[in-house]
């Protein structure tokens, strides 16, 4: 079965860039490098390096990358009338599905990289000094694993938006305004807030363990990506998906 996951992957990836280009996915981190690369890491200074706070831009940033690619995983095959195709393979209804999640979660997390890479650059531009600042092992191991571990959360509910709906457009008017909301509201207010008013909120966070907010948040991001992924694998019927 891992090369049939392996082959939808490789697959997915090509019509990703195929469809969005190099160009266009070089645009559309602008934005994102911006705000979290530049904005963000500069106002909150070593902070952004040292904090465990700073995991929570780890797993909030895939929400920018999971939508156009969860909401085409499935409509856009319907809508460009290969999913008849995809779905007469010989491939398992676990090999094309875990195909299409492994190939969103995974491009996902790496445009996530590029923006907190880009931060950790400006922040050593900024208050180096000298001195080589770097992500602690605890927090980069951390924010890896709950960014993959959020990022599969995010494409498993978008794939079950996409698995009924008719075309792209469709699945992201059914997203849209929650995702517009989750994502461009927090870029829109955070670069503006008062240092202060951002330390009267991180300094309760940063009293709390860092290890045991991990574990808890872990397990509960576990639990969740379970449930989504068995109730998305119920809901991937081969004859259900054709729509007339």
């Amino acid at each position: 079965m891992l090369a049939d996951i392996l082959t939808v992957i490789w697959k997915e990836y090509r019509e990703l860039f195929q469809q969005g280009s190099w160009r266009g996915i070089a645009l559309s981190l602008i934005l994102p490098v911006i705000v979290f690369g530049i904005m963000l890491p500069v106002s909150m200074g070593i902070l952004w390096v040292k904090s465990p706070i700073s995991v929570f831009f780890w797993a909030y940033l895939p929400l920018l990358r999971v939508l156009a690619p969860a909401a085409d995983a499935f409509a856009g095959e319907r809508e460009r009338h290969t999913l008849e195709t995809l779905l007469a393979s010989p491939m398992s209804d676990l090999a094309i599905l875990l195909g299409k999640v492994a190939s969103i979660v995974s491009y996902a997390w790496v445009m996530t990289l590029i923006p907190l890479l880009v931060g950790l650059g400006a922040v050593n531009f900024v208050y180096g000094q000298g001195e080589l600042l770097l992500y602690p092992a605890n927090i980069a191991i951390g924010g890896a694993v709950l960014g993959m571990l959020a990022t599969t959360l995010y494409t498993s509910i978008y794939t079950l938006f996409s698995l009924r709906a008719a075309t792209v457009k469709q699945a992201n008017e059914q997203l849209g305004l929650a995702t517009t909301v989750l994502v461009y509201l927090p870029i829109v207010l955070l670069p503006v807030l008062p240092p202060q008013l951002l330390g009267l909120f991180l300094r309760p966070l940063m009293k709390v363990d860092a290890g045991q907010l991990f574990f808890m948040l872990a397990g509960a991001l576990i639990l969740l990506d379970v449930g989504l992924l068995w109730l998305v694998s119920k809901r991937f019927v081969r004859s259900r998906l054709i729509l007339n």
